[in-house]
């Protein structure tokens, strides 16, 4: 470190015979102001607003100690080349890591440095609430202002895009934006949220790679940092950086006996009351060693006396790479008790739980979609129960529906509180002589549309016949002899749809309702329902994949089967996995559901039918807006139970 600091080419007019001579050099200088930290920077010169932080005031490293090291790592004499930083919320890591080196880099250590976010868009607003109000609070105003004289004396220094300052400069700008990312020579890149920055510019590559090569000048002195939540495993950029780095996690001690550990959520104990309510007193940290009951409080004692720790050999040289999630919010921003809290909220839906391991625990959501060993569900799954039979605590019944050639393929489907599903009956009703096979020239003397209109209309009972029960939904996929489908829903009044399996919706939609949309719907003046089968057997197979706990408590999803379900039965089931598909123009990567050739998946199509019919329900029914626990809830009590 000193001999960067110092210019020994400035000392050769001196004749240094020994040791004693370097030393005395030494002693006579003043290196404090020369070796400034960011994180000494930090406390020295900002101030967090009011607006957009839980903690206003000068920032203390000491409430949050876990990012010293890592924005230390940006410090003007670091070693450090190469940070990656994949992280949960609130831990304070936009505010303490980011700003803080953009502001020391601007006030201390001027370089030319870029600023990478998902989109133009994303930059602009973090520009505008984030980038210039620290420019503000840290005194920094009049340091930010065109080097170079312009007509008209218009001022260019100082703009959302663009901040100049005596020495360097800061480019902001979107990974989207191909003339952006191939700009300019810059030292230090600092590249945000980078699991939404797009696999490929068409034509150009990965943006990440164009960014890293505008630093390829400043080889030996240049910093990258790769921050970011994680989202799909499948294609998490920032956990494949993780991996590839020595993968630091933050040990913290027992407050009992001293034992350092990471915190991790399975630690993280509660209770909840009758109605399925967190019960906050009872909400604490279990260490792995004494089984001591950490309470949320102690958190003041452990976080000060953590300390990064290596846990791997890096694959790419002197790669750093941090992991921190929401459990070491510090005491005062976001608690235990609150984070059990949003556990509870998100674990019966599927895409809130998804959000849930991202954003707060910092965790890539396996979406890659691997089947379940059919072996094992065949142990594990299958209990002994009738057939056809309604078991207590009922909520709905849904019925899916398979159109073949030649064949119907049904099955009917219980659902009880928390997705917990019972699989009541599973059916072929087959053409045979009568009405040919099924086409979209609909024949209502079909033997199969026949015996499935009987089916619909059907009453099915509970074990000692007290309750009757009829079938809530059905759904029928019109992939297939289309016409014929919507001409067969047409004969019921409500609660028998049309739907069609697409992979074109966003965000994790699990269906759309195409009567909102001028489609052949508005033509046929029928509710048809397109459904996102690939999200839907993501949830399917996450269920499949989950066992009873020790004590033999039901978790959120899991299916039950009857022990006349095959072995052919389970193999159409767990039939298809995800793939990865390379655009051969672009690159992209993109991952969809695969079925081996001459490989039936009926099993697989029906129930991933009768999971889409409950989110269908609870739209028709306008409960959308309800969380599935509410929804739940009410609906319990709609039937009297």
């Amino acid at each position: 470190m000193l001999e960067n600091a110092i210019n020994i080419k400035k000392y050769e007019y001196l004749q240094i015979d020994d040791v004693r001579s370097v030393l005395k050099i030494f002693e006579n200088m003043d290196l404090s102001a020369n070796n400034l930290e960011v994180s000494e920077w930090a406390e020295k010169n900002r101030v967090l607003p009011k607006e957009l932080t839980p903690m206003p005031g000068r920032w203390n490293n000491k409430r949050f100690p876990y990012l010293v090291e890592i924005m230390d790592c940006f410090s003007k004499y670091s070693e450090v080349e190469k940070v990656v930083f994949m992280k949960g919320s609130q831990i304070g890591a936009t505010t303490g890591i980011l700003e803080n080196i953009l502001g020391y880099t601007i006030d201390y250590n001027p370089s030319a440095m870029m600023y990478v976010t998902s989109t133009d868009k994303a930059s602009a607003a973090s520009i505008d609430l984030r980038v210039d109000r620290l420019i503000h609070s840290a005194g920094m105003k009049d340091k930010i202002f065109s080097q170079v004289k312009k007509k008209h004396n218009k001022n260019t220094g100082d703009t959302r895009s663009k901040k100049e300052f005596a020495g360097g400069y800061l480019l902001s700008g979107g990974a989207n934006s191909v003339d952006f990312l191939q700009s300019v020579s810059i030292n230090i890149l600092l590249l945000d949220e980078i699991d939404r920055y797009k696999d490929e510019l068409k034509g150009h590559g990965s943006p990440i790679t164009l960014a890293e090569a505008r630093t390829n000048v400043f080889s030996k002195t240049r910093k990258i940092l790769y921050i970011s939540t994680p989202t799909l495993k499948s294609h998490s950029k920032i956990e494949e950086l993780f991996l590839k780095g020595d993968q630091r996690y933050y040990y913290v001690p027992c407050p009992e006996c001293n034992h350092f550990q990471k915190l991790e959520f399975v630690n993280l104990i509660w209770e909840v009351d009758d109605n399925n309510r967190l019960v906050e007193d009872s909400v604490y940290y279990r260490c792995e060693k004494c089984h001591a009951k950490i309470k949320n409080y102690q958190k003041d004692y452990m976080l000060p006396n953590g300390r990064w720790q290596v846990t791997s050999q890096e694959l790419v040289n002197d790669l750093r790479s941090y992991h921190l999630s929401a459990l070491y919010s510090p005491n005062g921003v976001f608690s235990w008790e609150k984070l059990a809290q949003e556990y509870l909220f998100a674990k019966s839906d599927y895409s809130k739980m998804r959000a849930f391991y991202n954003g707060f625990l910092g965790e890539s959501w396996d979406d890659r979609g691997k089947a379940p060993e059919y072996e094992k569900l065949m142990l594990k799954n299958r209990r002994n129960y009738q057939l056809e039979v309604v078991p207590e605590g009922t909520l709905l019944l849904t019925l899916g529906v398979d159109v073949q050639e030649d064949r119907l393929e049904l099955e009917l489907v219980a659902w009880l509180k928390n997705k917990v599903s019972y699989s009541l009956a599973y059916k072929v009703f087959n053409c045979e002589n009568i009405g040919g096979t099924l086409n979209d020239n609909f024949n209502p003397r079909n033997l199969a549309w026949q015996e499935l209109e009987k089916y619909i209309l059907k009453s099915f009972y509970n074990q000692d016949r007290s309750k009757e029960y009829k079938i809530d939904i059905t759904l029928i996929d019109a992939g297939f002899a289309t016409n014929s489908v919507y001409e067969f829903c047409k004969r019921f009044l409500y609660g028998v749809y049309p739907i069609k399996g697409v992979n074109y919706l966003k965000n994790y939609q699990t269906f759309i309702d195409m009567s909102s949309k001028y489609y052949d719907t508005k033509k046929l003046d029928i509710k048809r329902f397109d459904i996102s089968t690939d999200v839907l057997k993501d949830e399917l197979y996450s269920y499949l994949k989950r066992d009873l706990d020790d004590i033999g408590e039901i978790p959120v999803g899991y299916c039950f089967f009857p022990y006349q379900y095959d072995e052919k039965y389970f193999r159409m089931l767990t039939s298809e996995e995800k793939k990865e598909i390379i655009n051969k123009t672009t690159g992209q990567v993109k991952y969809t559901y695969h079925l081996p050739y001459k490989t039936r998946n009926e099993a697989l199509d029906t129930r991933v039918y009768n999971l889409a019919a409950i989110y269908i329900w609870k739209y028709l029914t306008g409960t959308a807006h309800l969380t599935w626990q509410d929804f739940w809830e009410n609906l319990a009590k709609f039937r009297g139970q």
